[in-house]
């Protein structure tokens, strides 16, 4: 089961903001709507929503490892050994994969488009110091205005945990079980792939 979310997305990117060692860097990225080389908006979301996923993932992934390794040691299970190994090396790539799929989109175009926002943002510079603070003080009431972006992310997470994960490892021992149901001397138990709520 994949755990609540562990921090909203943007976090990382207003974190760097907030970090970001030359000013003027902040101040190209906010002329240019968050997209700038050297500080990309959209991205720094995309790598924050990655991050969570893989938070959220840890421990359920780190239970089937524990499961398969039980498995293994089983003697009765020996002849599905290379199995439960393409098991593991598969859990792995879903777990990427999962990660992969959830995060930038969802913010790009609202987050790229609002104008107003990244006036505001630019209009900031020449203030003195503080430069970053308050364009990150923007940013974050942005994100806070824009909650419906917080639960499309959400719903776009369990759908990916759900396509990613859940599903191919449903689908592999279903068939690891019906390949093995031939082999008398192997038992195997179907790891328990309970469905979020």
């Amino acid at each position: 089961m994949l755990k609540t979310r562990e921090q909203h997305a943007y976090v990382e990117a207003t974190n760097t903001v907030e970090s970001v060692r030359y000013a003027s860097t902040l101040w190209a990225a906010t002329r240019r709507n968050g997209l700038w080389a050297g500080l990309n908006l959209p991205h720094l979301i995309g790598t924050g929503a990655a991050q969570d996923a893989l938070l959220r993932s840890r421990d359920f992934f780190t239970r089937l490892s524990g499961f398969l390794n039980t498995l293994k040691a089983n003697p009765e299970l020996a002849l599905a050994h290379r199995t439960l190994e393409q098991l593991e090396r598969s859990a792995q790539q879903w777990r990427t994969a999962f990660a992969d799929a959830v995060g930038i989109e969802v913010y790009r175009a609202p987050l790229t488009q609002d104008t107003t926002l990244w006036l505001n943002c630019a209009s900031e510079w020449g203030g003195g110091s503080g430069f970053n603070y308050r364009v990150s003080s923007h940013l974050k009431k942005w994100f806070d205005d824009h909650s419906e972006l917080k639960d499309k992310l959400e719903k776009l997470t369990l759908k990916m945990w759900e396509e990613k994960v859940i599903g191919p490892l449903a689908r592999l021992t279903n068939e690891t079980a019906a390949e093995t149901a031939e082999l008398p001397a192997a038992r195997v138990l179907p790891f328990p792939t309970k469905r979020p709520a």
